[in-house]
């Protein structure tokens, strides 16, 4: 069993290592949004013109939630042993094992069929299940107690700024040269920031151990998650809103031209609005827990108000105006896509010291069956029900289940106190 910490004290340190002032702090996290940006991108562009990809291969839009579901089965995979790999490559590396795989993913979905298209997402997601171990493992180098939800926030705008580039570019790129092109696009951007990482590895990679072992691993980063209670709750909370995330970035373009009869630059924008807000809402979010001193009443305000969000879009028709859809889209943003930082801060909180990498490998895990189930569940919902603004009600109830996995986080680490306090 897992020896119980002093309350707020699991594998954080009280302050940045020596060495490492404002300036480091400022390139790692540069650098780590950026990996995970184009990263998102990678994943973020196919269904940012789904409509032209479903012309092609003439087959029903909505079938696009299978696609990404193929992604983070990739992602599932190397989140299992990524925590390792990192250790093995070091952060920098892993990161560059993570931009190349982005590439290869993008090059093999461009080719003509729709098995390519189905390989080409999972190489995509392997290189998804590998940015956060890796980010986590150099953020921990930086990061102290004050600015730790903070940092890991900034780094997860990388996802919604990622998302603003696909919304505002692949479907001009799409519109233009076809659909391919939208890809292509993230390819040459993957290729570009892995040969521009090379300059960091001497001194960010300098802990890496090349003999890390791979196989050792297995079910590890998953297990170390499930065997301590706050971080498990945890992970249904993860779950539940990485599953709500991607199917708000899978289908809001979908929902846009197909029910609110808007033209597909213009819903492109729309996705642009909601990552847009997303970005927006994970460094405030980030801010608002390091101000207040709690993680959990950030993620709870953020459930409310996404819970509110996703209802009201089972409203949306033609008639509404375009200033009240981004505004509705724009707090789906800021709350749906802007938890992450937070939930990995309380990850590098709740985890024993020197096991963040794999306790984030293994929270990825979790939270990416939500998003294996997710996007692929959404097509199944509206195949049932004819309506994609009434299937975006059933985001409701994930936001709901995933408030209630945050007060059982909250109970659990408070009923753990007594007992740290005695050892």
């Amino acid at each position: 069993m897992a020896p119980h910490l002093p309350h707020g004290q699991h594998g954080v340190r009280a302050s940045a290592p020596a060495g490492h002032g404002w300036r480091a702090v400022v390139i790692i996290v540069t650098a780590m949004t950026l990996v995970q940006a184009i990263a998102a991108l990678a994943v973020l562009s196919l269904p940012a013109v789904a409509p032209e990809v479903a012309r092609a291969f003439e087959l029903s839009p909505s079938l696009i939630g299978y696609q990404v579901s193929v992604i983070y089965l990739g992602g599932m995979l190397t989140s299992l042993f990524g925590g390792q790999v990192a250790r093995r490559l070091g952060g920098i590396g892993a990161s560059q094992l993570a931009m190349g795989l982005a590439a290869a993913g993008g090059l093999i979905a461009c080719l003509p069929s729709l098995a390519f298209l189905a390989l080409g997402s999972f190489v995509i997601g392997l290189c998804y299940g590998l940015t956060n171990p890796a980010a986590s493992q150099l953020l921990a180098k930086v990061a102290s107690a004050r600015n730790r939800n903070l940092i890991f926030s900034i780094k997860q705008t990388g996802v919604p700024l990622g998302g603003v580039v696909a919304g505002l570019v692949a479907p001009r790129l799409a519109l233009e040269f076809g659909w391919q092109a939208a890809l292509a696009f993230a390819v040459v951007l993957a290729l570009t920031l892995a040969c521009a990482l090379l300059g960091l590895r001497r001194r960010w990679d300098d802990d890496r151990e090349p003999r890390a072992r791979l196989r050792s691993v297995g079910l590890g980063s998953a297990g170390l998650v499930w065997r301590l209670p706050a971080l498990r709750a945890l992970s249904g909370f993860t779950t539940c809103y990485a599953a709500l995330q991607l199917c708000v970035m899978t289908y809001v373009v979908t929902l846009l031209v197909s029910e609110a009869r808007m033209p597909l630059i213009k819903a492109g924008v729309a996705l642009a609005v909601v990552q847009t807000a997303g970005v927006t809402g994970r460094i405030f979010w980030g801010w608002f827990a390091d101000r207040w001193h709690s993680g959990g009443v950030a993620l709870l305000l953020i459930a409310g108000f996404a819970v509110a969000a996703a209802g009201a879009l089972t409203q949306l028709s033609p008639a509404w105006p375009d200033l009240a859809v981004y505004a509705v889209l724009a707090v789906l943003g800021a709350t749906g896509i802007g938890w992450n930082g937070v939930a990995m801060g309380e990850v590098m909180r709740l985890s024993p010291p020197g096991t963040v990498s794999m306790a984030t490998g293994g929270i990825l895990f979790f939270s990416f069956a939500g998003v294996l189930v997710g996007p692929a569940g959404f097509s199944l919902a509206y195949q049932a029900t004819g309506s994609y603004a009434l299937t975006f009600g059933g985001l409701a109830l994930l936001g709901l289940a995933g408030a209630l996995c945050v007060v059982a986080m909250r109970r659990l680490e408070r009923a753990a106190q007594p007992l740290r306090t005695t050892m």
